[in-house]
Formats: structure tokens, sequence, C-alpha cells
């Protein structure tokens, strides 16, 4: 959805808006801005506190206004990592279908060995 441009207003509008999700995850007071608002004081908001976060934003800042693109892309994939890190977040590894298949032969077995008994 954020990586091409389709509608950048209703990119950006929901663009602003999940990124005023995710600095709330983050603890950080923001209000979630309203399609009313303006843009430049939104970009302006959003790279304020990504700085406050830890987050370098280091192109210009129109490119935020598109909604869509690469460097919104980076902003969100920043913001959703600080979110999981805030959640204290642990990626599980991976089962791979062997795994999960020698899992169920091994439990079918012993209901077999447990109803014979």
């Amino acid at each position: 959805y954020f990586a091409e441009i389709t509608s950048a207003g209703e990119q950006f509008f929901v663009f602003s808006n999940l990124l005023a999700w995710l600095f709330e995850v983050c603890g950080v007071k923001f209000e979630a801005p309203s399609e009313d608002d303006d843009p430049n004081a939104i970009v302006s908001d959003i790279r304020s506190e990504a700085k406050n976060l830890g987050i370098n934003l280091d192109f210009p800042p129109a490119r935020l206004k598109m909604g869509a693109g690469e460097d919104v892309c980076y902003v969100l994939d920043q913001m959703t990592n600080k979110a999981l890190e805030v959640r204290r977040f642990r990626w599980a590894s991976a089962q791979h279908q062997v795994e999960q298949e020698q899992k169920r032969k091994k439990y079918r077995l012993r209901l077999c060995v447990d109803t014979t008994a």
C-alpha cells in the first residue's frame, strides 16, 4: 500500500494515523491527525518525535507528504521495530515442515501404543 503512490492524500492520511498509533505504542503522546490538518505540521511533528526516539530521518520532509515511497516505508519499518522493541516482542524460530511431520508421527505412534495397552 505504501510502496507506490496511488492516492497521495489518502495514503498520507493512513500513513500519519498509523504512525500516530505506533508513537502511542512507544509511549509518545501523539494525536491522530485529521484530514483537515496541515500536512507540513504533521510531517514536522512526525520528524520531531521520530528524532526523539532515536530514528534518523536524513531526507527532505516533502518525501513523507507523498504518503508513499521508499522513505515512507523506511519510517514505518523503523517505527514498527521500535514499537516491537518497546513491547519486548521476540520472534520465535521457524518450524520446518519436516520437523512438524516428525512430531505428528511421534504423536500418532504414542496414540497407537496407548490404545493397545
